[in-house]
């Protein structure tokens, strides 16, 4: 993506996107040296990998962040710090007076707007307790030639959304290409074209999936209910 922007494939950079989610401390037993600000500072989830984000959005795209404005939020107010070490696959279970409750002041999760040296601006949100998301790290970014979108989940491909014209409809052309091939020779199934029209009316015509996840351990698909109506 890197070497396509300095190609000028991407663009004047209009706007990006990114997020950074992770479920490591979903649960308020979930405790680590982290959540303590004497030993790891004041931030915690922008600090340990907000702070990876903004490098690669910076790296990819050659622009400086020069404003942000971020809001930043603890979920668990108070955790529970094990007093005693637990064996790995040992087992065996602590009760509940093996725990201590430990107030905790850095963020769980954050939003940042940010405002980069040519003018245009950026959102990215980072989270630590996003159930299911063990390191997922996404990215979109809109130039004025193309959108460039990277998704660590899908970590061999990366997505050149393009704007076309035909018959005096907008629609979209998205491209997946695997990484190291040609930008010129896109994978075989990784085109498609989306409607412009609102989602409402396409699942009239067209049954998607949706990826439902409901814990941070499992992940299960179910398809959308066909919507019917005049919008």
């Amino acid at each position: 993506m890197k070497t396509m922007r300095e190609k000028g494939e991407l663009g004047e950079v209009y706007s990006i996107l990114g997020s950074y989610l992770q479920d490591w401390l979903f649960y308020n037993t979930d405790y680590n040296w982290r959540l303590e600000p004497d030993k790891s500072g004041d931030s915690r989830a922008i600090a340990d990998i907000g702070s990876h984000l903004m490098d690669v959005i910076e790296y990819i795209t050659g622009l400086k962040t020069v404003e942000v404005m971020a809001d930043f939020n603890t979920i668990h107010k108070v955790r529970k710090k094990p007093l005693k070490a637990i064996e790995t696959y040992s087992g065996k279970m602590l009760t509940p007076e093996d725990y201590a409750d430990v107030p905790i002041n850095t963020e769980d999760h954050a939003n940042v707007l940010l405002r980069f040296d040519n003018g245009n601006r950026g959102s990215v949100t980072v989270s630590q307790v996003s159930a299911g998301r063990k390191n997922q790290l996404k990215l979109e970014i809109s130039g004025s030639n193309k959108t460039f979108a990277w998704n660590s989940e899908a970590p061999m491909k990366s997505g050149l959304a393009t704007e076309i014209k035909a018959m005096n409809r907008s629609c979209a052309i998205l491209r997946w290409y695997i990484l190291g091939q040609a930008a010129s020779s896109p994978s075989p199934e990784g085109t498609m074209k989306v409607s412009p029209i609102l989602p409402n009316n396409y699942l009239k015509r067209c049954m998607q999936r949706s990826l439902i996840i409901n814990n941070r351990n499992t992940l299960r698909t179910r398809p959308l209910q066909m919507v019917t109506g005049s919008y």
